[in-house]
């Protein structure tokens, strides 16, 4: 026969590990962080792959120098990584985080958009399609996952 015994002492101890973590997932910055990290580096891959899970439509001028599609200059790309080291691509707060590109530009190429130019007397439609580079993948959710449950993994195993 197998028995397990608890004393008021042990409940108690458990007791104040539970409030002690409750009070540390007020703030989940920590976290966040790591969050923050990890979709930046999918964001490089997504470039890289020309689009994931589905491939962008070529840019006309990747087809026309047979290059990569939104990293001609790689300006869209480095706005969203090149501050990576300095902390200031991501905004991580207690109970969430935002990825992203400061650029304007950058909203047309994730969403697509068609945009009017007046060209002398004419109006030329310019039709940009959406490709996108902020959408959260099956493996991005994924990894979003396992950061936070390692984190309140850790936190039971610190004791709080």
């Amino acid at each position: 026969m197998a028995t397990f015994r608890i004393n008021a002492r042990q409940i108690q101890r458990i007791n104040a590990r539970l409030v002690a973590t409750g009070k540390r997932l007020g703030d989940m910055r920590e976290p966040m962080n790591l969050i923050g990290l990890r979709l930046l580096n999918t964001r490089e891959e997504i470039f890289e792959l020309q689009g994931s899970p589905a491939p962008w439509k070529p840019s006309q001028r990747a087809i026309r120098e047979g290059g990569f599609t939104l990293i001609d200059t790689r300006a869209l790309l480095n706005s969203m990584t090149q501050l990576k080291a300095k902390g200031q691509v991501f905004d991580a707060r207690p109970n969430s985080v935002e990825v992203g590109s400061m650029l304007k530009h950058a909203a047309v190429h994730d969403d697509g958009a068609t945009i009017k130019q007046k060209r002398g007397k004419k109006t030329v439609t310019i039709k940009i399609p959406r490709r996108r580079f902020t959408n959260l993948r099956a493996q991005d959710r994924k990894a979003v996952v396992e950061v936070l449950e390692g984190w309140i993994g850790g936190l039971f195993d610190k004791g709080a």
